[in-house]
């Protein structure tokens, strides 16, 4: 009699943001898995607008990321919904950079 195994759930790594000091400061992206923990570095700019709350995420020199063809994105909140212009977030609606700027906001580091 065969047997069919069912494939182990995904299991998403815990991600947590820190703000760095500097000028300009860097976001911290840790990713935590229950084997590795890599880590991310993003320069954090403010962007002039008139309409909503926007910033520059540059990746740092250390900082490859999942798409390393990309070193910048722009997350802007409009109506507390926050857009990256990142694949990621074009594709699924989420991304890390949003994620990121919206939890050090809520958390007034940002």
């Amino acid at each position: 009699m065969n047997t069919v195994t069912q494939p182990r759930p995904r299991v998403k790594p815990t991600l947590s943001f820190r703000l760095v000091a500097g000028d300009p400061p860097l976001i911290e992206v840790t990713e935590k898995t229950a084997h590795t923990m890599k880590f991310s570095w993003y320069y954090v700019t403010p962007i002039p607008s008139g309409y909503a709350p926007a910033w520059a995420l540059t990746k740092s020199a250390l900082t490859d990321g999942s798409d390393p063809e990309e070193r910048s994105y722009e997350v802007v909140c409009e109506g507390g919904v926050y857009i990256c212009s990142c694949k990621g977030n074009v594709a699924h609606g989420h991304c890390r950079h949003a994620e990121a700027i919206r939890t050090l906001r809520e958390g007034g580091a940002l």
